[in-house]
């Protein structure tokens, strides 16, 4: 994905609200932010999240709160062990997407010579509330600096280098010689501009 596109698709979500939400929810908020955010970063470079994780991650959330649940109400120990497992499942998904997506990150911001650091440590400790601590940062890095997509830049310092070439000779000529025949200039003016040029040469 393009810097102008990224800036287009990454809305900024503030990880303090991150966080609330995700307490008021009970983690639920957590299922919508993976495929939106899954969504985005899978477009950022040539690496991708796998596409099956985020699925297999919010059922088995699903599952664990519906066993925990049952298992307490019905006082079902293998239900409460069964819902244990899979809730043990869901994190152990949860820290490898977080790890995922923090490799796309990684290489969308050093593609783009962005000076932004990642760290293993947080990323396992806090995976989505790091990643998208993360995302914000790219963002406001990409607004500070005012960064750009390099193919346009590269388009136009070619074009300011292309303006800034000077003239050829012969190019001086030709342009002397037209504004001789329009009347701009007389024949001595001619002469003389012309006898400069020629000693460039």
């Amino acid at each position: 994905m393009s810097i102008e596109l990224f800036k287009t698709n990454a809305k900024r979500n503030p990880t303090i609200l991150f966080i609330i939400f995700s307490l008021i929810t009970l983690t639920i908020y957590q299922w919508f932010w993976v495929f939106s955010r899954k969504k985005i970063i899978n477009q950022l470079t040539e690496s991708k999240i796998n596409e099956s994780l985020p699925a297999f991650f919010v059922i088995t959330s699903i599952l664990s709160a519906l066993l925990q649940g049952y298992g307490e109400t019905q006082y079902d120990e293998s239900a409460i062990a069964a819902g244990n497992g899979l809730s043990l499942i869901s994190v152990v998904l949860m820290i490898v997407i977080a790890f995922q997506m923090k490799k796309v990150l990684k290489e969308f911001s050093d593609n783009n010579e962005m000076k932004i650091s990642y760290n293993g440590f947080f990323t396992f400790l806090f995976n989505f509330t790091y990643i998208n601590y993360k995302l914000n940062e790219n963002i406001d890095y990409i607004n500070q600096n005012s960064i750009g997509d390099k193919e346009e830049s590269t388009t136009s310092d070619k074009e300011t280098t292309s303006e800034k070439t000077p003239e050829s000779p012969e190019d001086r000529l030709q342009k002397l010689a037209e504004m001789k025949e329009k009347g701009l200039i007389n024949e001595d003016e001619f002469n003389s501009k012309k006898e400069v040029i020629l000693k460039e040469m």
